[in-house]
């Protein structure tokens, strides 16, 4: 797949380094990456695997690098700055689509965070993926569920992500449209290294609910 080199403006200092494939497409897709303190990138595992299964079916799907990672400018901005980094990379999806019809954001680990936290300020989304939203290292208190089709996934030997952590968050949580739906992985861990297909399986079977 032909992955085209791009540089996102997301404001007068800060621009974002991005690969995207099939540009201007009416479905699209960004994805953002683990933690970028922790050697989290665009060319993460579980990313590369989640942009395949999107061009397999047809979106015009982004990774990206947040501000101070490989070739983005800036630094690390305690999760806010990357906020505005994913904003930019959705507002220039869909000028690149010639008419619009989905957005769905991919967030893993950190970047589930991130999704969360720019859906909560305005951005609009008709789908999200959480992979392992890391509910036992940072705080997801403050953010609501989406209240659009949603999958959340995690392994059941995930330390950032426990199970027993994520239904406490579920349960607090008002009755308000669409209900996540949640997947588990048995004898996974938070890095899904050996259970890529496994992850793949399920975004293919959510993604194409979605019609």
């Amino acid at each position: 797949m032909s992955e085209p080199f791009l540089m996102i403006p997301v404001d007068d200092q800060v621009k974002v380094e991005a690969h995207l494939i099939r540009g201007g497409l009416p479905r699209v897709a960004a994805i953002n990456h683990p933690h970028p303190l922790y050697g989290g990138s665009m060319d993460n595992n579980v990313v590369m695997a989640a942009m395949a299964v999107l061009d397999e079916l047809g979106w015009s799907v982004a990774r990206f690098n947040f501000r101070g990672v490989g070739g983005s400018s800036g630094s690390y901005a305690d999760g806010i700055g990357e906020r505005e980094d994913l904003k930019a990379v959705c507002r220039f999806l869909r000028d690149q689509a010639k008419q619009p019809e989905a957005l769905c954001v991919v967030g893993y680990s950190f970047g589930a965070w991130v999704t969360m936290g720019a859906a909560g300020e305005g951005l609009s989304m008709d789908a999200q993926i959480l992979i392992s939203p890391p509910m036992d290292f940072m705080s997801f208190e403050t953010l609501p569920v989406p209240g659009i089709p949603c999958l959340i996934t995690l392994g059941e030997r995930d330390d950032f992500c426990r199970l027993a952590t994520l239904r406490h968050w579920l349960e607090k949580q008002p009755e308000a449209g669409i209900r996540p739906h949640v997947v588990t992985f048995p004898g996974v861990d938070h890095f899904y290294w050996g259970a890529e297909r496994l992850l793949k399986e399920e975004m293919r079977e959510f993604l194409r609910s979605l019609g």
